[in-house]
């Protein structure tokens, strides 16, 4: 009786046709049990993948948009409805492309297995072929489909701002889907860019009528642009657009009307003078010394957007110590504590604080650009905006968007703010631009000295009254001075610091580019050595002068304490005064001139030597003081050519040269 099978049961009759005549019997019996049942393959019919990696951004491509997963295959034995033990079994697995090419065969052993699939990319598929045989020899054959697919949402990203529509001259404002794109993307493919009509139905462009104006003169929508990829998957983004009648072609709607007004100030409540505010783009009004702006007789139940605008000035309010608080910043020694600031830090306007934006503020300063490259002088945030995250405020609100404007409206305010102005030194109005600033000095000196044509000439800056010192600019004039190169001293000068504005001004802008500030500085201490090539004869007190004709002059210490700054040329020391100029022409034939300048009447004796030192030439006088020459002809030296040696002996100091005669 086999229970394992529902109780079936069979009898079997034996037949002996011998018998022994001991008491009992034996018989040996060979029985043969075959299994020729094929096994069964249980696997999913579809498998799909579904693919998320790929491009990050609009500027990616889609070479990563693969994907790959694993497929669980089991395999079943039964005899006579028995399960039996396929542990063995042996497998085979191909994978056959689209065009009916094997991409790939492996082999497996066991009653269960999990494979993994060849990459595919978004919208391919393949076929795999499972084939088992159990241990008597009995195999089956499957096959199963994999759909790579992409179901990752396109990122929409809309422009941000409010945008604005004018009804044409026929009475239709059209716009345009790509219009409102800032960068949408998706991962596998390009993106169609929609808008959806009443319908419900996708179309790249809307029209707005006379009908959709609030009483006839504006109004302000939401509409959602979708992004949709290649696979069908779409998402949305809001834009707001405000629809305008500026040429008043449709029929105004009499409601009555409302004032619209407002103040702009900064962060610190100074009041903001000039600044355009704007109404609709039709209408504007400018601050004054209050501050403040006004529109009056603006209908009722229409919609509005105030939009304030200005753009002048841009060094007002921005030093060195801007620069300084900016690195301090950046190296997270003293973060900035308010996102008023870190607007204002954000010079190139990338919605980030990083060293470009020390290097476009610091050319502002140096005079080489004359108005910021990417960003305005002033930008504007609504004063009720609420930032999510004040350390990293943007974006913000620029504009205030009055949907209906149902009574008048006197608190309508923005906070303004300076670009690249972190300490809050602009002068916003003329109130605050009354009267000098009286300031602390910072004394630079420089021992003054007589220097002729060709001459390269040192000029240390030395400390006379020592502050310490965080950041420090200025401009040279120069009158006959060539700027050179320089040297550092106690501080370290880089070459982004300083500009050479044409070849008569020399702008400065330094502050250490590890945000420290320099203490412990003495009387006579050499900040940096600015070397020159003199391009005329002169006292170089009348021919470098340090000022504020393009960069302000002024100094900081490390309570951000202002500090005038000026220089000073130390009388001159009339034992080293004393200067030899080359001689003119030189190499010479005939005759040569020999200048120098004497800075007291004094004997002076000028010789001439050959390379071995013999003495060719001598001549003894008293020169007044101030420039002299010396006219020296060939046949007074007594050689027929070559290098020889001239030097200016007074006062116990000697000053040597060399002169190339020539015959």
């Amino acid at each position: 009786t086999c229970d394992k099978v529902g109780g079936a049961s069979d009898f079997i009759y034996f037949r002996y046709t011998e018998v022994d005549n001991d008491a009992y019997y034996t018989y040996n019996q060979v029985i043969k049990i075959i299994d020729d049942t094929d096994p069964i393959i249980e696997v999913a019919d579809t498998t799909f993948v579904n693919i998320t990696n790929g491009a990050a951004g609009k500027e990616d491509d889609f070479d990563d948009c693969f994907g790959t997963t694993e497929i669980t295959a089991v395999a079943q034995d039964l005899c006579g409805g028995l399960a039996l033990d396929i542990s063995n079994a042996a497998w085979s697995i191909t994978f056959i492309d689209a065009n009916d090419a094997i991409i790939k065969t492996e082999t497996a052993f066991g009653d269960s297995i999990v494979v993994t699939t060849p990459i595919g990319q978004t919208g391919s598929s393949m076929t795999v072929v499972w084939q088992v045989t159990d241990g008597c020899g009995n195999d089956a054959s499957s096959r199963s489909t994999v759909m790579f697919r992409d179901e990752k949402l396109p990122t929409p990203i809309c422009i941000q701002e409010l945008s604005t529509a004018t009804l044409a001259a026929n009475g239709i404002a059209t716009i345009w889907a790509s219009d409102f794109d800032r960068g949408s993307f998706d991962n596998c493919s390009e993106v169609d860019l929609m808008f959806r009509d009443e319908s419900g139905s996708f179309t790249q462009a809307l029209s707005f009528t006379c009908d959709d104006l609030i009483s006839g003169v504006s109004n302000t929508v939401d509409i959602q642009l979708y992004a949709i990829d290649a696979a069908g998957n779409f998402d949305y983004c809001n834009v707001s657009l405000r629809i305008d009648d500026n040429q008043d072609l449709c029929p105004d709607v009499n409601t009555g009307s409302a004032m619209i007004a407002g103040e702009v100030r900064t962060e610190e409540g100074d009041m903001i003078e000039f600044t355009a505010v704007n109404l609709n783009e039709s209408r504007s009004s400018m601050t004054e010394e209050s501050g403040t702006y006004a529109f009056d007789q603006n209908p009722l139940m229409a919609s509005y957007l105030i939009d304030p605008l200005r753009n002048d000035l841009p060094a007002n309010g921005v030093s060195a110590l801007d620069l300084v608080l900016i690195q301090r910043h950046i190296l997270g020694l003293t973060p900035l504590d308010s996102p008023y600031k870190i607007i204002a830090a954000d010079v190139n306007n990338d919605f980030r604080i990083s060293a470009l934006d020390m290097i476009h503020l610091r050319r502002l300063i140096l005079g080489s650009d004359s108005a910021f490259i990417a960003n305005s002088s002033w930008r504007f945030v609504k004063a009720d905006f609420e930032f999510d995250d004040p350390s990293r405020p943007w974006p913000f609100e620029e504009v205030i968007e009055i949907s209906r404007l149902e009574t008048s409206r006197f608190e309508e305010d923005f906070i303004g703010v300076k670009i690249g102005d972190i300490n809050g030194s602009v002068i916003a109005n003329d109130i605050l631009n009354g009267g000098n600033r009286t300031l602390s000095r910072l004394t630079l000196s420089t021992p003054d000295q007589y220097v002729f044509a060709g001459d390269e000439v040192e000029v240390p800056l030395m400390m006379e009254n020592p502050i310490d010192i965080s950041a420090l600019q200025y401009s040279l004039d120069l009158s006959g001075l060539e700027l050179l190169g320089f040297t550092s001293g106690v501080i370290g000068l880089e070459e982004e610091q300083v500009a050479s504005l044409g070849t008569s001004i020399v702008t400065t802008a330094w502050n250490d580019l590890n945000g420290e500030s320099y203490h412990n500085l003495t009387k006579k201490d050499v900040l940096y050595t600015l070397t020159f090539r003199a391009q005329k004869n002169g006292s170089l007190s009348d021919m470098l002068k340090l000022t504020s004709s393009k960069t302000e002059a002024l100094a900081y210490n490390h309570m951000n304490k202002e500090h005038e700054v000026q220089l000073e040329f130390s009388e001159v020391n009339h034992e080293m005064a004393m200067v030899l100029a080359q001689n003119e022409p030189n190499p010479f034939v005939d005759k040569t001139v020999i200048e120098f300048f004497m800075p007291l009447s004094n004997e002076a004796t000028i010789s001439i030597y050959d390379v071995n030192g013999r003495l060719l030439y001598e001549h003894i006088e008293v020169y007044q003081k101030g420039v002299n020459e010396l006219v020296i002809y060939s046949d007074q030296i007594g050689v027929v050519s070559g290098v020889l040696h001239y030097k200016l002996e007074s006062g116990g100091r000697a000053i040597s040269k060399k002169m190339v005669l020539i015959k």
